[in-house]
């Protein structure tokens, strides 16, 4: 009796696990776990059994991505704003991943279109957010425009290169006008691209007009902070060309057990003149101050799913663990 129970246990283990559906080989650590928390969440929370694949020609399924048709229902969002962010910014070109944005769970970008739909439209609540995230809350007047995954038409007037910043928002401050970049980082990781900066002269021009850096030579040559070196310094860019403004600020936000990126963004804050510039924020530190600074039940309401969907990972525990206990048991 005792080992007919055993094998019904494992079966039902393997077929819970099947319906959540396959995981990347070869992934691990904090990755893997938020991977499988959305695998869990596709199923558990969306009710979608179904998962879809990665596009050709290597076609391989996963569980933490929707089929296209779930994708096509938008069911990537978290609120309808978020959904008509993503449809309107798509409109504007290129700039977002479609396949991404509405099938990958685990996408930085749809993580980003999540938090920043409901604030695009309440650009109060947007204000309150950042005065609270930044503990400036009494300086921040009003919020003027946003834009999202940002670069600036005629790059050759600005940097020159290829950068982009997830959102740029220009605000109203009791000291003038200040550009705010918010970077959002989930499963992978900030750096996950490079280019050579020593010595380029659009670099170092905007650090001899604003004093950007402590050293820029310095900051330009550490190739461990060399994305969030260049989003603060696009935003800088545009600040002080534009809007003759010396202030830029960048919010840097990742998931609460990323730990490289913590260290990422405090080393990168060793190279800024203005440390307090620089900001590392988790997601559930401004999802905090998201529900803070809220109005009503419905933006309450629409956090609370934020922190299901990328926060909170005891709904999918148990799940983890039988997941955990059959790789071990297969070794």
């Amino acid at each position: 009796m005792g080992s007919e129970t055993a094998i019904a246990g494992k079966a039902a283990v393997a077929t819970s696990l099947q319906r959540i559906g396959p995981q990347l080989k070869g992934e691990s650590g904090l990755a893997q776990r938020l991977r499988f928390h959305q695998s869990w969440y596709r199923l558990e929370i969306l009710g979608q059994d179904a998962f879809g694949e990665t596009p050709r020609p290597r076609e391989r399924p996963l569980g933490s991505i929707l089929t296209v048709d779930a994708g096509a229902r938008g069911m990537n969002f978290t609120s309808s704003a978020a959904q008509k962010l993503y449809a309107s910014r798509r409109l504007d070109g290129w700039g977002l991943d479609p396949i991404r944005c509405t099938r990958y769970l685990v996408s930085s970008q749809a993580l980003m279109l999540n938090v920043m739909g409901p604030l695009v439209q309440d650009f109060a609540w947007l204000t309150r957010t950042l005065g609270r995230v930044t503990g400036r809350s009494k300086d921040f007047l009003g919020v003027n425009a946003v834009k999202i995954e940002f670069a600036p038409a005629k790059r050759s007037e600005f940097l020159g290169d290829m950068t982009r910043v997830d959102a740029f928002i220009v605000a109203e401050t009791r000291s003038g006008a200040e550009g705010i970049v918010l970077e959002f980082k989930y499963a992978d990781r900030f750096n996950s691209r490079r280019l050579v900066l020593s010595g380029n002269p659009a670099y170092e021009s905007l650090d001899e007009a604003t004093g950007l850096w402590k050293k820029c030579a310095a900051a330009l040559a550490d190739s461990a902070v060399n994305q969030l070196v260049r989003c603060h310094a696009l935003g800088a860019a545009v600040m002080f060309n534009l809007h003759a403004s010396m202030r830029t600020t960048l919010l840097a936000i990742h998931h609460d057990y990323d730990s490289a990126a913590m260290m990422n963004v405090e080393k990168y804050r060793s190279h800024v003149s203005e440390p307090e510039r620089v900001r590392g924020l988790t997601i559930s530190g401004f999802l905090a101050a998201m529900a803070a600074e809220a109005s009503s039940e419905v933006e309450v309401a629409e956090v609370d799913r934020l922190r299901i969907r990328y926060v909170d990972l005891a709904g999918s525990a148990r799940s983890w663990q039988m997941f955990r206990g059959a790789a071990s048991q297969s070794h």
